[in-house]
């Protein structure tokens, strides 16, 4: 708010060193008048700086797009992603995935992606499941992209490659122009994985055929599943910073979490080929880190029965 008139006429006065008042009170009314012309200016200048979008931590994307209050939906019609591309998925990553797939959360729905595996120089990696959005153009929708360790039924989450939240409407937008997002390295990375993102989303007419479109995902867990998935995503995110800090601790820490990860899952229990994968690639990393190349036999021995426990033909 701007100050009192006859305050800021003084103060604007002193600056300018014309300490006296007008005589004249037409003269007196001009200046009140430019005085608070020019605070609503300045007023009007701070609204629209402060309406300018701000960017993500990890997505950069400097360029102005369209105001979601501007997209307006005709009846009938829905949103939907069609496909998406992401850009550099293994550059900067210390060892290959077995594959990669997104998470999208909308409007208190979380749906998934096929988890798709790549080769050492695939640049690009599409996907082309369907999936709806809310019809309101300011809705949120967050978009996770995971490097998953196995291709079978996974019972963690995998390594977060990036992650980002994005309006339906700016969406639209980006997708009409062609416009991918594009990431910054994470801090501490002379690069890092996943260097843009590329989201085809559509408006379509609601009657169409849904065939293809993915269904939310629901979470039915038992406590022990739970605690399973929290010790092997603890286990891999350790490791993953490892690679790349060198901590001994980390590699440490991320060994115990694999160990207890293996103790949830008795010899008949359909996830422990996963927990004795994991468990020997700690320790066979141990081993290197420590020069006990000697004491292999144990990392050896858990790759062995990791593979024993996997049926004939399967992707892991």
């Amino acid at each position: 708010m701007p100050d009192p008139p006859n305050d800021t006429v003084q103060a604007l006065g002193e600056e300018s060193g014309q300490p006296e008042q007008p005589q004249d009170l037409k003269d007196t009314n001009l200046v009140i008048s430019e005085v608070l012309q020019l605070a609503t200016n300045n007023s009007v200048s701070d609204q629209l700086d402060d309406t300018l979008p701000a960017s993500g931590e990890e997505c950069s994307h400097p360029e102005h797009t369209q105001d979601p209050r501007d997209i307006h939906f005709s009846g009938g019609q829905q949103v939907v992603i069609t496909s998406i591309h992401a850009t550099d998925l293994i550059l900067g990553l210390q060892c290959i995935p077995a594959g990669f797939y997104v998470v999208v959360k909308a409007d208190g729905a979380e749906y998934q992606t096929s988890n798709n595996s790549v080769h050492v120089d695939q640049a690009v990696v599409e996907w082309h499941e369907c999936i709806l959005l809310p019809c309101n153009p300011s809705s949120k929708v967050g978009v996770s992209v995971y490097a998953s360790f196995e291709l079978g039924p996974m019972v963690c989450h995998g390594e977060l490659l990036r992650t980002f939240e994005m309006s339906i409407g700016e969406l639209l937008d980006r997708s009409e122009r062609s416009h991918p997002i594009m990431f910054q390295p994470k801090q501490e990375d002379v690069i890092s994985a996943c260097t843009s993102l590329f989201m085809m989303v559509e408006q379509q007419l609601s009657d169409r055929n849904d065939g293809g479109v993915l269904c939310p995902l629901t979470t039915l867990t038992s406590r022990n599943m739970d605690g399973l998935a929290l010790r092997m995503d603890a286990g891999h995110r350790l490791l993953a910073r490892y690679r790349r800090m060198q901590n001994s601790t980390d590699l440490e820490q991320s060994t115990s979490h694999f160990e207890r990860a293996s103790d949830l899952c008795p010899v008949d229990h359909s996830y422990r080929p996963a927990a004795l994968f994991n468990l020997a690639t700690a320790k066979f990393i141990s081993c290197q880190a420590n020069g006990r190349h000697l004491n292999l036999s144990m990392p050896i021995s858990l790759f062995q029965d990791a593979l024993d426990l996997r049926p004939t033909g399967h992707p892991d």
